[in-house]
């Protein structure tokens, strides 16, 4: 739950596209026709590998993929970043061919006498501004320099999401639910992708899939101020959602397992004393401590005061009273 509380652009990203039908749903209108005709779609399959630095965790996520490709059925690689950040990045270009070639070492370690794999690297971007660079390697050298004979050629794709509206945002259902989102967290078109949002999970929960509004709720409560969420909230409603079955209750839900995992370590805390009262006292202690380490890591991602009060009881000031009684209790 950590993670998923620090990194929550990978956490909503891989939930909904490392599904082969929403990733082909995703990818397709990005290549070019006479490529994409080439790719046997039924054997798209997700890998589990990331490639991605550490230190842009918190703006990138990345899939990889194995498909059959051609007459021949040769075995191709497709490469999908997910591009957060805020301004485009004229750097593009290298860190796609660096995390290629890491898929290729990553290959050559398992197979060293293989053939490679061709990779199609495509980056999905979602930020404040339209991309504004090239998707060619051989561009961030000089001019003169680009048609030296061993210069290399390297190109990726570009899905610029920034450019599009939220009704133009195609794919399966999670799928435009899931650009919709992000979409809004760079408050393009804000009021229209949330209230698109709302009508999407409804027809979602008809489907019988609810589970996933969990996940959209997670990342909204991280990316939202209060009042869009009360917007979410509103329009739910108001497309005959219930109300238990907003956000709100996602965040309830979500402080209920900190709880739990706070009652798990008293429990085995308790046990190790080997006594009834040990485990009682280490119990109730675990859960507070639980209560606490949720709320700050709520915090640490930016939600507000008065959407954590709502879902677990504690405003600021009764928060800190009670980290200060389990500071006191850990001096004893």
């Amino acid at each position: 739950m950590a993670d998923e509380l620090v990194h929550p652009n990978d956490n909503l990203f891989r939930k909904t596209f490392a599904d082969p039908r929403e990733a082909a749903g995703l990818l397709c209108p990005v290549l070019p026709a006479e490529f994409r005709d080439r790719i046997d779609w039924n054997t798209l399959a997700s890998v589990d590998a990331s490639f991605v630095d550490d230190e842009l965790r918190r703006s990138e996520a990345d899939l990889l993929f194995k498909a059959a490709f051609g007459a021949s059925h040769d075995p191709l690689w497709i490469y999908v970043l997910l591009e957060h950040q805020s301004t485009p990045d004229r750097l593009m270009p290298f860190r796609m061919l660096k995390y290629c070639m890491g898929i290729w070492d990553a290959q050559l370690r398992e197979t060293p006498q293989g053939m490679l794999h061709p990779i199609v690297p495509v980056v999905f971007y979602q930020g404040a501004s339209h991309w504004n660079h090239s998707t060619r390697f051989d561009d961030l050298f000089p001019e003169p320099q680009r048609r030296l004979p061993w210069m290399v050629r390297f190109e990726h794709y570009m899905l610029d999401q920034t450019r599009l509206g939220p009704g133009d945002v195609g794919g399966d259902l999670k799928g435009r639910i899931a650009r919709l989102a992000m979409m809004a967290a760079c408050r393009q078109e804000l009021h229209a992708a949330i209230e698109m949002v709302a009508q999407l999970l409804l027809e979602l929960r008809s489907a019988g899939e609810g589970e996933y509004a969990g996940t959209v709720g997670h990342y909204l409560l991280n990316t939202q101020d209060d009042k869009e969420i009360q917007l979410l909230q509103d329009h739910w409603q108001r497309l005959g959602g219930s109300p238990e079955g907003g956000i709100m209750s996602y965040a309830q839900q979500l402080i209920e397992q900190g709880r739990e995992l706070g009652r798990e370590q008293g429990r085995a805390q308790g046990e190790a004393k080997g006594r009834e009262e040990g485990r009682a006292e280490g119990e109730a202690r675990g859960e507070a401590k639980g209560r606490v380490n949720t709320v700050e890591s709520l915090l640490q991602v930016g939600v507000k005061w008065d959407v954590i009060e709502a879902a677990t009881g504690l405003n600021e000031a009764s928060f800190q009273d009670l980290k200060e009684r389990l500071a006191a209790t850990d001096d004893q």
